[in-house]
């Protein structure tokens, strides 16, 4: 299921704000690949940090999602890059703007 559903997804923007845990099985056994009881004590140890973090994946499919997203959307912002860079006020250096932010000079 899961492979099936990624093969449709490949193909056109990724949209996981509607992706459920019930809707991501494990390919082979069909049934839902998280752990209640493991989750649980994730979520637990996560709580007693002192930090949070904004997006907590819970199984190793979710980090796939994620990252996948991530990737797809790296791709296309560096896609576009050249048409942004060229929208930036007359005198602005990109690579200046670039090392304020901590990005990397392309």
């Amino acid at each position: 299921m899961l492979h099936r559903a990624l093969a449709r997804l490949r193909g056109s923007p990724l949209n996981l704000t509607r992706v459920t845990a019930r809707t991501w099985r494990a390919p082979s056994s069909q049934q839902m690949v998280l752990n209640p009881s493991k989750a649980s004590k994730a979520l637990i140890e996560v709580a007693s940090r002192p930090t949070m973090p904004l997006r907590l994946p819970l199984t190793t499919e979710a980090y796939c999602l994620i990252k996948m997203k991530a990737t797809m959307t790296l791709a296309q912002l560096e896609e576009w890059a050249p048409l942004s860079h060229s929208t930036n006020k007359d005198g602005v250096d990109q690579n200046t703007v670039m090392q304020t932010f901590g990005a990397v000079n392309r």
